[in-house]
């Protein structure tokens, strides 16, 4: 893409944004301020986040945009479980050096296998050895 295009692209981006964010300060000003405790209740407000960040109640009035979030959500607890990540050495499609490196920064608990001789579609090309580690994966 040109480069003075993209830059005026990015430029207008970050302006609509500053002005988007002004108009949302401008109207954090209209509210008074209050001098409540965060520390009381602490029972309660903990049950409060459970439902709304946990059990993400706000998400069901909107029945198809609450369930693809909850889903993502979802999705991204259990990356925090543990993930095995088998990569094809040959894969012509995706770049193992720009996907992987830093992934444990980002997946805490990510164990990642590499095989010489299969490509990207990995569960054709090597199927017993995926479903052995898969097995032995989810077996411990």
């Amino acid at each position: 893409m040109n480069p003075v295009a993209m830059a005026l692209i990015i430029v207008t981006l970050n302006a609509v944004f500053a002005v988007s964010a002004w108009r949302r300060f401008n109207l954090l000003k209209v509210g008074q301020q209050t001098w409540e405790s965060r520390l009381t209740e602490i029972p309660k407000r903990l049950g409060l986040v459970w439902v709304f960040a946990f059990y993400q109640k706000k998400m069901r009035y909107y029945l198809a945009a609450g369930l693809a979030h909850q889903f993502i959500f979802l999705g991204f607890v259990v990356l925090l479980l543990r993930t095995l990540v088998l990569w094809g050495e040959q894969d012509s499609a995706l770049s193992a050096r720009l996907l992987l490196t830093g992934l444990s920064q980002y997946v805490p608990d990510v164990h990642v296998e590499r095989f010489a001789n299969a490509g990207h579609w990995l569960h054709r090309d090597l199927p017993e050895t995926v479903a052995q580690r898969l097995i032995a994966f989810f077996a411990s």
